[in-house]
């Protein structure tokens, strides 16, 4: 397996969370990882600012998740593009 950089990844999730509608628990994007009953954990990319979402998912009518206001969001990337200090600079 290649191992990507921040900055690929960054890409790569940005990309996938466009692909987001029409989620189902079968169809599930990249950046997005069930934790469990209706929660789960995705990773986002949106104008250099990657951010880490835990929250609550409920299912419509046609079985799509859609997320709720109930979760939370953790910032790690910076908008600079520059890669918090700690952070790991490759990706798997």
């Amino acid at each position: 397996m290649s191992k990507r950089t921040f900055e690929e990844a960054s890409k790569a999730m940005e990309m996938s969370s466009r692909a987001e509608s029409n989620m189902t628990l079968a169809n599930l994007p990249q950046n997005m990882i069930h934790l469990g009953d209706s929660q789960f954990l995705v990773v986002r990319s949106f104008l250099g600012n990657t951010r880490v979402h835990i929250r609550k998912f409920i299912e419509n009518d046609e079985k799509e998740l859609i997320p709720t206001k109930n979760g939370v969001s953790l910032a790690i990337g910076r908008s600079d593009g520059e890669t918090p200090q700690g952070f790991e600079q490759e990706v798997l």
